[in-house]
């Protein structure tokens, strides 16, 4: 973001910021690659969809490798909904894929190849108004209107790989907790996979990318207006809290409440507790801290679930390692941390049960 040309920022700008240009993109595309979407619909395609720092991303690089999925990459930024006409017309001036470690300085390296998620501007082009306010992002519904556009979005993906029907579409989206159901209606043969961490080791990375984006967005405008395009609002200058139906309100707070932890692990909190409620019962709980103690284990268990090589998988995952225990120095309301440890447990629990 921060070493974007100035014309690279003009381009991402005119792609990104304008939802008439996105939709129109959109259209484009879908008249180049129509599938079918009684068999799209079909597919057990994967959603990977949790709170921010849950261990998405690792997940999503994992199960990508197994070669099954088509998902998109950063090449297909900015034009992310028309990524077949968009590889065409780049074609001529890509740049070689060199690695750097990524905005959230936690040691994750990426390049041009790596895949991540842009599934998030769709719903904003098509969806927004059904869930985007200035203070909140709010749980929806998709409608049979929506899930057709839906249809043709990871028809479009799947087509940009050049690949085999089989493909089946590999989504990484923590928006997505605000449309659990309506994805499950919409794709009855998905798989949603819910990661989680410990409540006080995964409210403090919460907490450090808050102040990490935070202070890049007060530097440098740009940052901010990007996030905002890509539907990234959970940390930083323009943290919007989900709001569920059923699930309680979302309490509203300024900037120095939020430089406590107490303030993230009630909001871990609510958030898991409603998705603990929210959550259709096919969906996976995954316990990110147990696969990173026993990482063969647990992967041979999900890609069974998923149908995917067993084999490929353990490799995959060789690097991985336990995470260390919280160590900070700020203290948690007890009140606060009892309540989140109670949840905990119940999502330990399920996650175990979804495994087995």
């Amino acid at each position: 973001m921060t070493d974007y040309s100035p014309l690279e920022r003009i381009l991402h700008r005119l792609a990104l910021n304008f939802q008439t240009v996105r939709a129109a993109s959109f259209d484009i595309e879908c008249s180049l690659a129509r599938r079918s979407n009684e068999n799209i619909a079909r597919q057990p395609h994967v959603f990977v969809t949790g709170l921010a720092r849950a261990g998405t991303s690792i997940l999503l690089r994992t199960l990508y490798q197994c070669g099954d999925f088509a998902c998109q990459t950063y090449r297909d930024m900015p034009f992310i909904l028309a990524p077949q006409l968009w590889r065409r017309l780049s074609r001529g001036w890509r740049k070689p894929g060199e690695a750097r470690e990524r905005a959230h300085a936690d040691g994750m390296m990426v390049d041009f190849d790596t895949v991540e998620a842009f599934e998030e501007v769709f719903w904003l082009t098509f969806a927004g108004d059904l869930y985007l306010h200035n203070d909140f992002l709010r749980a929806h519904d998709i409608d049979h209107d929506l899930a057709e556009r839906f249809y043709d979005y990871v028809s479009i993906v799947i087509a940009a790989e050049n690949r085999p029907e089989t493909v089946r579409y590999l989504s990484k989206n923590n928006n997505n907790l605000l449309r659990l159901t309506g994805l499950a209606q919409v794709f009855p043969s998905a798989h949603i996979i819910i990661p989680f961490r410990t409540p006080l080791q995964h409210a403090s990375s919460l907490l450090r990318q808050h102040q990490n984006f935070s202070a890049a967005q007060a530097a440098d405008p740009f940052v901010r207006q990007y996030m905002g395009w890509l539907g990234h609002f959970e940390f930083g200058l323009d943290y919007r809290p989900f709001m569920f139906d059923g699930g309680g309100e979302a309490v509203r707070v300024g900037q120095t409440e939020m430089q406590e932890l107490s303030f993230w692990v009630a909001h871990w909190d609510r958030i898991y507790k409603a998705v603990l409620n929210s959550a259709p019962p096919n969906a996976i709980f995954w316990d990110y801290d147990a696969f990173c103690t026993e990482p063969q284990s647990k992967i041979t268990a999900l890609g069974q679930k998923l149908c995917l090589d067993a084999g490929f998988l353990r490799g995959a995952v060789a690097q991985i390692r336990a995470q260390p225990a919280y160590s900070g120095n700020e203290t948690v309301s007890s009140a606060i941390l009892d309540q989140a440890e109670k949840t905990h447990a119940n999502l330990r629990r399920r996650a175990v049960k979804d495994l087995s």
